[in-house]
């Protein structure tokens, strides 16, 4: 093998160790925001049996839903992200200042 091949390979081998990192970063984003969303679920159901307020979890879901929104915008310039996210974080600030408001 000359230098050009093996310079080659090893960029070849680089290419595809970055693309499976990407991809596992990913995927343990989704996975991440899979256990999130389920586990707020979780609480704010027992919340609302318990007839007690849920401000707090509503307000960390509408953030954590506004954000991924608003990169996927910065990203891909899609309006409808850019409208879900106005909507989403204006919907976050909301339950945060009933949150604080609440005595």
């Amino acid at each position: 093998m000359n230098r050009d091949e093996i310079l080659k390979r090893v960029q070849s081998e680089k290419k595809n160790f970055d693309e499976r990192d990407e991809a596992i970063n990913n995927r343990s984003f989704y996975w991440t925001y899979l256990s999130t969303t389920l586990i707020s679920a979780v609480i704010l159901i027992t919340k609302l049996i318990r007839n007690e307020s849920s401000n707090d979890i509503m307000a960390i879901l509408f953030f954590s839903v506004s954000s991924g929104l608003g990169y996927r915008f910065s990203k891909t310039r899609h309006k409808i992200d850019l409208l879900t996210f106005i909507i989403d974080i204006a919907v976050a600030v909301m339950y945060t200042v009933k949150f604080f408001m609440e005595g």
